[in-house]
Parts: C-alpha cells; structure tokens; sequence
C-alpha cells in the first residue's frame, strides 16, 4: 500500500512471523468484502513478503450482545453470496480451502484458476467460512487456525466485540497481530485525538480529502497475489491448502449452514423474535442499492432527504456496517457525478465550514459531507475512546444541564417495553419506531426526534441513554456502529453545542413533533407505520 496508508495499520504485539507457519490468515471480522479492503490488500502484501499462501478466514459468532435472527441472517446471506461465487468461480483469486479429508473437502471440486486471465500460475487465496453453533466454538476454531499461521491480519475497528478483541487476543498468539483500518477515507490514525465536534472532523477531512481520495484501495488486492499453496515449496504444502481434520471435530458444517440459512439459525440460542427484514445482505445487494441511489436519489439529496415521503436518503448503511460495500467506492461514484468540468482542484479548504469545500453540485457536496464528516466524526471518536456507549463520554456541560434539570417533572413516562412497541401517545414516535422493529431502519431525520423524545419520557437520561442503545441495537439492522453511537449520544448533546434552556433538556438541542410535522413532509409515512400503532400504553404522567 502507499506509504500514507501507514497510518492505518496498528500492530497490537511484538511477536515474530512464525517461519514454520503454512500461510499468512486474514481475519475477516467486520469488513466482509473481497474489493476495496486494505486489510485484505496488506495481507497480501505480507504473504507475498513472506512468500506464504493466504488464508482468509470470515466467520460468524452466536453470543454477541443483541444476537436475533435478524442480524445473523444479514450476515449470513453475504457469507453465503461468498462461498456461493468462490464454488462457482464467480470471485476472482479465490478457492476454498480443504479440510483434510472426509465431508468438508471443499476444494475438490474447483479449480481455482480462470486460465485466461492468471495464465497457469494458480496464484489464488484460499476462503474458509464458519458459522459458530454453540458459544465457543468460533474462538476454538480461531485459536487453531492461527496457530497454523505465519501472522495474522485482521480489521481495525473502534467499538463492540471486534474492538474487544483486538485488545485481548493479541497477548494471546505467538505470531503478529496486525489490524488494518478499512473503514473510511480518513485513516483512522490522522487523528490524534477524539474529535469532539463535526466541525473540528470536517478541518482533518478537508485537508487531507485529496490525498485521501487518490490513494484509494485496489477495487481487487488479490489481482496482487504472488504465493499460492501450490506453488511455495518452502511451505511444505503441496496442491491446495489443507486444514487438519482434527481443528473441525465437533464443529457445525458451514457448507450445510449456509446453504439453508432459516433452518440454521432457528436452531441457534438467540432472539427470535427479531426476524429478518426485507433487505438482503450482501455485496451485490450492497451494490445495487448504491446503483439506485446514484441514479435516481442523489442529484435531488440535499433538497429533499428531510422529507420521508420523498425516500432520498442513500439507504446504505446496512452494507456499510457490515463491510459489504466500501465507504470510498460509494465517495467514488457521488464523485464521478459532479458537473462536466468539475475536478479536484475546484476543492477549497475552508477551515472546516460544510459549505463551500467541494463546490460542485449541493446536492453531491452534501451527501459527501453526510458520509465522510458525519460517518467517519463517530468513528474517529471511538478510535481514541475507551468509553463511546458510557453516559459519562458526554461533555461536561451536557453532564451538568442534564443533571440540573433530572428532577423536572416529566408529562409522560413509559416503560421499555411500550416504547419498543410502539405505545405512545405521539404518532409520529410511533411511526418511526415501527419502522425501526418491522424493518430495521429510521428515516434519518425522523431518528433524531425519537431520541429526542425518549429523554423527555423516562424517569432520568441514564435511563433514556440506555433504552435508546438497547432500542437500536436490538432492532437496527445498522446498530452496534459508531455511527449509530453517534447519533443516539447526539441526542445527548456529544457533537452538538449549548442551546437555549428549557425543562428536562437543560441546555440540550430540542425537537417536537408538532415542528417536525410542519417541516417535513411524511403523509405516507405515517399512512405506512402509524397505522395500528395508536393504541396507547400506560405512559404515566409525571
């Protein structure tokens, strides 16, 4: 990779390459992708260097926080779009790995090379899916599988059990444990510290946006691969990578998990009563939701996001999160619609204002600002905090205000449970919560009035903080990120600034419906998700 990429790369221990080790492994935790990947892309760079086959290892926990059907199988259904297109040739440089023998011989059945395009060399990384059945299991199979690895590269990323992770499996291996961030198109390392506010973000993003942006990551990093097990003799591997039978005993057959992705999981201990939504996970579901906005959202996104009837909003998020298209090829492509005459050079930093930089077409200008700004701010923050979803990260003047206002009576309190189904008195709560638990989504404005509301009908923020995270992370097919992290704790004031002062808020920004009906436009949205949901809980009145 380009030397500026170096701050990307974080090395989490001390430890040597394992020299008797039969390849180097990729860890595919969080960026679920084959394209536009500097993780993937470093980890070839260190098997060519250390003249080792790769081996890219994407599996799938069932004892995370908040672990429902809904989420497993969106990830699941991009697991299975993999190994359906590494079986069937469709992924370029990639074959299955072997298991030694016996059921799981995957590889026996697929040449890896296409002839006319890698010649004879067979030059190709080598793909082992697994999805974890019982708790445990994943971990097992993770600590073999690096013990048969030269060094390992994984996904840097800055909060839930991948960061966990990251700290506390690198003192637990012999070989290099090696994070690489693929997040953004800020390197995660450009900053110093955790930006408290957007507008301190947008002056890092505006001054290094170019050389961002033309150092991308290679649509395809495997087109660099040099070693495969077929061809390094100083592995001591011949023909296609082979896996001890022995690291598998036990463990569930991803091929049949995959391959019925409902029958697997209702077999699994988790929630099911947060089923699947309607989107698909996936890289070319991922893709062709990009494909849609671009042409039919994009050139009328800053007039008419706001508005939920319109249906503007880029809807990507879901893929985003779970790694499935990157952030830089979606920059890409809103980039490649700017007027004709428009380039780079039109960029005018102007100390971190969000108008004015890009100078091009506003709508474009703000979708950019919208995913790379306020995307990234959250990310960024986390990377330097040890503490994103803790009440006391807000800053100390939305600590004090909220603290001086705790015992203001509230109109209105209702409990989790006829929050998370939707029995309030607002109807356009409602709505927005109903779409959240039907389809795991919120219009984008829509989602900062129901936390807004939440502070105003719980007894105390702690507990309004808490409802909100479990809220989001339970339902939001996008949760668990930090950019939802940032915008519930916006609600709170982290990111925004002192407004005028009023009752339960203090000093915290405010929002009604009554406002929100008249700004923006969603007849049919509240046709759609209000409908039913006016049945009203206990909600008593402080």
């Amino acid at each position: 990779m380009d030397p500026f990429h170096n701050t990307r790369i974080f090395r989490r221990n001390q430890a040597e390459p394992n020299a008797e080790g039969g390849y180097v492994l990729y860890w595919m935790q969080i960026n679920r992708r084959f394209h536009y990947n500097f993780a993937l892309e470093f980890a070839v760079e260190e098997a060519n260097r250390l003249r080792k086959p790769l081996l890219i290892l994407e599996a799938f926990s069932c004892d995370y926080p908040w672990a429902s059907d809904r989420t497993h199988t969106f990830v699941m259904q991009g697991m299975a779009e993999h190994w359906n297109g590494v079986m069937e040739g469709r992924i370029r440089g990639v074959r299955p790995a072997r298991v030694g023998g016996g059921h799981r011989d995957y590889g026996s059945r697929w040449d890896c090379v296409d002839r006319g395009d890698r010649g004879d060399r067979g030059d190709c990384a080598y793909y082992l899916p697994f999805v974890e059945e019982k708790p445990g299991q994943y971990e097992r199979l993770l600590m073999h599988v690096i013990s048969g690895a030269a060094m390992l590269v994984t996904d840097e990323y800055p909060v839930f059990i991948m960061k966990e992770r990251n700290k506390r499996f690198p003192a637990q291996v012999t070989v290099p444990y090696v994070t690489v961030d693929s997040n953004g198109l800020i390197p995660l390392g450009m900053t110093e510290k955790d930006p408290y506010s957007a507008y301190l973000f947008r002056k890092t993003m505006q001054r290094h946006f170019v050389e961002s942006f033309t150092r991308p990551p290679r649509e395809n990093p495997l087109e660099l691969l040099e070693v495969s097990a077929g061809s390094d003799e100083s592995s001591g591997l011949s023909g296609l990578l082979q896996l001890p039978d022995a690291w598998f005993e036990g463990l569930p057959d991803a091929n049949a998990a995959l391959a019925d992705i409902p029958g697997f999981i209702s077999g699994l201990a988790i929630d099911h009563s947060v089923g699947p939504v309607k989107m698909h996970g996936g890289r070319s579901h991922g893709l062709a939701r990009l494909d849609s906005f671009i042409k039919h959202d994009l050139l009328e996104y800053d007039e008419k996001r706001n508005h939920p009837d319109e249906k503007k909003t880029s809807g990507l998020s879901p893929w985003l999160h779970f790694g499935h298209v990157s952030e830089v090829e979606v920059v890409q492509r809103a980039i490649a619609c700017q007027p004709q005459g428009w380039d780079l050079d039109k960029i005018t930093y102007n100390k971190g204002s969000s108008d004015g930089f890009f100078n091009g077409n506003p709508n474009i200008d703000s979708f950019l600002d919208e995913v790379i700004t306020w995307r990234e701010v959250g990310f960024h923050f986390a990377h330097h905090r040890d503490d994103v979803d803790r009440f006391d990260s807000l800053p100390d003047w939305a600590l004090t205000t909220m603290d001086q206002h705790r015992d203001d009576p509230r109109e209105w309190i209702y409990t989790y449970e006829e929050l998370a189904q939707s029995r309030t008195h607002d109807e356009i709560w409602n709505a927005a919560q109903t779409q959240l638990r039907e389809e795991g989504i919120i219009h984008n404005y829509l989602r900062m009035l129901w936390g807004k509301k939440v502070i105003e009908w719980t007894p105390d923020p702690e507990t309004a903080l808490r409802y909100l995270i479990d809220l989001n992370n339970l339902y939001a097919i996008d949760g668990r990120d930090p950019n939802s992290y940032s915008g519930i704790f916006w609600c709170f004031g982290r990111f925004d600034r002192a407004w005028q002062e009023r009752e339960i808020f203090g000093k915290l920004r405010f929002m009604s419906s009554d406002s929100t009906r008249r700004k923006v436009r969603m007849t049919a949205y509240l046709k759609r998700y209000a409908q039913g949901q006016g049945a009203k809980g206990e909600g008593a009145k402080g």
